[in-house]
C-alpha cells in the first residue's frame, strides 16, 4: 500500500531491527528448544510451554507458576538466546534501500532510534556489520530494561532518549508485537510486510500505516524537500 503524499512533520522515527532494518536469520525455534530442555534438565517441568509458542506466550505461562521464577526463567533464556542472536548477526543483510532512507533522514534532522528484543551485544553487531551503526541516534534492547515487545518499555525509553514525546514519534516494525508495543504508547504505528509477521496477522492488530518496502516512507517524511 502505497503512503499518501502527506509530507507528515515528524521529529523522530523508531525502528525494529531484524525484519526491519536488517534480514536477521535468528534461529529462534532451536533457542525456545534448549531452553525447555535446559529447564528439563535441571529439574524444572512447565506444563503447557513449548516450542511453538512465541517468547512473549512463553514468560505469560511462567508468570504464572510461581512467584520469582519468571525473573530466573528470562535469565536463563536470554542467556541461551543471546549465543543465537550474535550468531545471526555475523549474517545479518541490510533490507533494500535502508541506508539511503536514513541518510535522508538524518539530512533532514530527523532524530533515527532502533529498539530491538535483542541484546545489545548483537544488536550492535549487526547494526556495524550492515554500516548503519552510525547513522542512528538511540538504540535500546531488552538488555537494557529486561523486557520484550509488546510490553512499550523500550519505546518509553527511547522515547525519553530522543527527548521527544510518544505521540510525534512514528515507529516502524515488521512483527504484530511491534504494533502492539507501538499503539500502547500512542506512538503512529507503521508495519512493514515481508517480516516475521503475515500480512493477515499485522492487519489484525490494526496499523495506522502498512508498507512494503522501507522507500514507501520517504512520501511521509521527505515530500517537502
Amino acid at each position: 500500500m502505497r503512503v499518501p503524499k502527506t509530507g507528515l512533520t515528524k521529529p523522530a522515527v523508531i525502528f525494529d531491527l531484524d525484519g526491519t532494518l536488517v534480514r536477521f536469520k535468528l534461529r529462534v525455534d532451536d533457542a525456545k528448544k534448549e531452553f525447555i530442555e535446559t529447564l528439563r534438565s535441571a529439574g524444572i517441568e512447565v506444563p503447557g510451554i513449548n516450542d511453538k509458542m512465541t517468547v512473549s506466550e512463553i514468560f505469560d505461562h511462567i508468570s504464572k507458576r510461581e512467584n520469582g521464577f519468571l525473573n530466573l526463567a528470562k535469565f536463563m533464556f536470554f542467556t541461551i538466546m543471546e549465543r543465537y542472536e550474535v550468531e545471526a548477526a555475523k549474517e545479518s543483510e541490510p533490507r533494500d534501500g535502508v541506508e539511503r532512507l536514513l541518510k535522508k533522514l538524518a539530512e533532514r534532522r530527523i532524530k533515527i532510534g532502533v529498539v530491538t528484543n535483542n541484546s545489545r551485544h548483537a544488536a550492535s553487531d549487526s547494526l556495524m556489520r550492515v554500516n548503519l551503526y552510525n547513522l542512528i541516534d538511540v538504540l535500546v534492547t531488552r538488555t537494557d530494561t529486561n523486557t520484550l515487545k509488546p510490553d512499550p518499555t523500550n519505546l518509553i525509553l527511547a522515547s525519553r532518549l530522543l527527548r521527544v514525546p510518544m505521540n510525534m514519534i512514528v515507529y516502524v516494525g515488521d512483527s504484530h508485537n511491534d504494533i502492539l508495543a507501538a499503539k500502547k504508547c500512542g506512538m503512529m504505528a507503521v508495519a512493514l510486510t515481508g517480516g516475521v509477521s503475515s500480512l493477515e496477522k499485522l492487519v489484525s492488530v490494526k496499523p495506522h500505516m502498512i508498507i512494503e518496502r522501507l522507500d514507501e516512507l520517504e512520501d511521509l517524511f521527505l515530500t517537502n524537500e
